[in-house]
């Protein structure tokens, strides 16, 4: 089982092939990783902002999955996010990264 820090790590060092290959602008960890309640066999929930198409999304959830080596819940932003999800969000999110133009900013705990 990995850590927060290394699941934030492993992402941030792709995070380039991520906003290239699949348009994500943002992605941030909630859940139970972002607050270290983690257990052997705990999923990684990522919350992301990118273009709104299906075949993309189901992609970019499967490379993350291979990526991290466990079941991820890919969660993109979008008006009818339900608000469980947004309030959850808002509470342990961690900005990975977000990229502004042609630059990307890490942010968060390492």
């Amino acid at each position: 089982m990995k850590t927060r820090s290394e699941y934030i790590q492993i992402i941030r060092d792709h995070a380039p092939e991520l906003q290239s290959r699949f348009g994500i602008q943002s992605m941030s960890l909630f859940g139970s990783v972002a607050r270290n309640e983690q257990h052997e066999g705990s999923d990684v929930d990522l919350f992301v902002k990118m273009p709104p198409k299906f075949f993309n999304y189901i992609e970019a959830s499967e490379y993350l999955r291979k990526l991290l080596e466990c079941d991820v819940d890919l969660i993109s932003d979008h008006r009818n996010l339900r608000p469980f999800f947004r309030k959850q969000i808002e509470r342990d999110g961690i900005n990975i990264f977000t990229t502004e133009g042609n630059s990307q900013r890490f942010i968060g705990v390492n």
